[in-house]
């Protein structure tokens, strides 16, 4: 059985739930954020474009797309997805983005869960999964704050 590797990072904004998960939830939104080369919606949701059932595609650095859809969709609270890649070396369990007011902040917690099949070498690979994902986890919400600053202050 192949060893179930967890990412989790966890990032306040200056801004409110409703206001974080426009642009977490936003596909177009992607691509200025670090490590995103390209987003682009291949089918849309059942209700909003980017909503549940919606599927995506992220192109990132080093030359891989991710195709994700979404499970979950929660408006100002949670947005889940599932990576549908099969040709990648791990299997996708699922990601869970959470929104929490915490008074006139937004606590935001990213979990994504997965597993590297790969005999042998595959604690190797997760562990460097792991570090890559928590960098650019880390990087997308780090400039979606900065963008939230300067809405704040311009208004």
């Amino acid at each position: 059985m192949a060893e179930v590797f967890r990412v989790e990072v966890v990032r306040d904004m200056a801004a409110t739930r409703e206001q974080v998960f426009k642009l977490i939830s936003d596909h177009r939104a992607y691509a200025r954020y670090p490590g995103v080369k390209a987003a682009r919606l291949i089918s849309p949701g059942q209700r909003e474009a980017d909503g549940q059932g919606a599927v995506r595609a992220l192109s990132v650095d080093g030359g891989v797309t991710f195709v994700e859809a979404i499970t979950r969709f929660e408006p100002g609270k949670r947005m889940d997805y599932l990576i549908l890649n099969k040709w990648l070396p791990m299997r996708h369990k699922g990601a869970v983005i959470t929104l929490e007011a915490q008074g006139r902040m937004t606590r935001v917690r990213w979990v994504s869960t997965f597993e590297v099949p790969v005999p042998l070498i595959g604690g190797l690979i997760g562990r460097k999964m792991v570090a890559q994902f928590t960098q650019g986890f880390s990087g997308m919400l780090a400039a979606m704050a900065a963008q939230l600053d300067k809405q704040v202050q311009a208004a």
